[in-house]
């Protein structure tokens, strides 16, 4: 698609990079690298991101009205009453163009950046990019899936669980191959490479991992880190599963999910630009590649909603940004961050519902607000104030352990703020 580097590169320096790849990075990984355009992009660079952005927000606004037609024919309709506050029936299924704006997006962007920025493989491996294209759209498409059947049969908590797991898996295999899923992608490179493996210097002694004479990590070796590699392959799985949780948990307001969507995504995409050096093209446009299919439906979505995602869109869009998270080095740390409210009501959830987690109820953050006697808008408002602030302060703080403190800030007000509103509101009922 266009110049692909491995997250394994991301942040090294002219200088340093050799060096550090030879005792950080697997044999045949730095084959891969290459030299991203230097910030800012070259000029032919930004037609590519306008298309990334505009193409898929045109497609997914132009075939909303279809999924809404769609939804009425075949009776996908969210009907007043019980945790749901709209006041008339709802058609469903708005997932279906979104997927689709990513989905029919995704082979146009990567012929035009291919053409612009070949992609150099491994020896024999192979093209990571393309790897990455069809792991965002076959996983994408089991999430819809999953989505579209809960949409139309309201599954149960266990057949939904493992089709989202199954949607999970299907983006692991399909990346098996690439760098994305190597042993130290959640470490990195670069100049937060050794502070974060020192943190993680018990786990890898707990792993009996190989050390250089330096103390680094050695994976040189065939087969020495596959217990890390396989830690980071659970871990991706976990990730995907808790994003599409998350998405899902968050789609209780009108607009809510998919604004919140748009500004993570926007984020995801302007640290990879930033970053020195910027990382590849596809960890710049996939991001808005996903940003831009939320917002075309957010036309249809806004209050008052003519169309809801739903279980289906909230389903892909989770996997879906969750996997951008990945894509060009892990930017699991900024997603947090962006997403720290609705990831901090998830868990409120876990803890509230115990067992029960499966079972619907009208507690969540965006309900008490409601209950508190907040409108629609400035229930949106609320959640979209601290993602667009604390994004562009992730955007800045390029050191991991400022991020970590940020994180962990933001984390104290939100559960505090959580635990004034479970005292004022009243009390949980679990709903059918």
């Amino acid at each position: 698609m266009y110049l692909s580097v491995s997250p394994l590169a991301v942040g090294i320096s002219a200088s340093h990079g050799l060096t550090l790849l030879s005792t950080l990075v697997p044999v045949g990984a730095t084959q891969r690298l290459v030299t991203p355009p230097t910030a800012p992009y070259p000029p032919t660079y930004w037609p590519l991101i306008l298309l990334a952005f505009l193409l898929p927000a045109l497609l997914s606004f132009a075939l909303t009205p279809l999924a809404i037609r769609l939804a009425l024919r075949v009776g996908a309709l969210a009907h007043p009453g019980g945790r749901r506050i709209h006041n008339r029936a709802i058609p469903k299924l708005g997932g279906l163009a979104i997927a689709a704006g990513v989905v029919l997006t995704l082979p146009v962007l990567y012929l035009a950046g291919h053409s612009l920025w070949p992609s150099p493989t491994r020896a024999g491996q192979p093209d990571d990019v393309l790897l990455e294209v069809l792991a965002l759209a076959l996983g994408g498409l089991v999430a819809l899936a999953v989505g579209a059947i809960d949409d139309l049969r309201d599954l149960s908590p266990g057949p939904h669980f493992l089709g989202q797991f199954a949607a999970a898996l299907t983006a692991v295999i399909v990346l098996w191959p690439t760098a994305m899923l190597g042993p130290l992608t959640l470490i990195g490179v670069g100049v937060n490479a050794q502070a974060r493996s020192s943190v993680l210097r018990p786990l890898f002694t707990l792993l009996g991992l190989p050390r250089t004479v330096a103390g680094d990590i050695n994976c040189s070796q065939a087969g020495a880190c596959s217990s890390l590699h396989a830690l980071t392959v659970v871990f991706v799985v976990l990730w995907l599963l808790g994003m599409m949780n998350t998405v899902n948990f968050l789609d209780g307001i009108d607009g809510l999910a998919g604004g919140v969507v748009v500004i993570a995504s926007v984020v995801l995409s302007l640290l990879a630009a930033t970053v020195n050096p910027p990382q590849g093209p596809d960890a710049v446009l996939f991001p808005l590649l996903v940003g831009g299919a939320a917002l075309g439906f957010l036309a249809f979505n806004w209050h008052p909603a003519r169309i809801f995602m739903a279980d289906t869109g909230a389903q892909f869009l989770g996997f879906a940004l969750g996997l951008v998270a990945l894509v060009g080095g892990a930017k699991l740390g900024t997603a947090l961050i962006v997403l720290a409210v609705p990831i901090l009501d998830v868990a409120w959830a876990i803890v509230r519902r115990r067992a029960s987690f499966g079972r619907a109820d009208r507690n969540h953050l965006h309900h008490r607000l409601l209950d508190l006697g907040l409108g629609h808008r400035q229930i949106v408002a609320i959640y979209y104030t601290p993602a667009i602030i604390f994004g562009v302060a992730s955007v800045v703080l390029h050191d991991w352990r400022q991020k970590a403190a940020l994180l962990l800030i933001l984390a104290l007000v939100v559960v505090l703020a959580m635990a004034r509103l479970a005292r004022a509101a009243p009390r949980e009922q679990q709903l059918p």
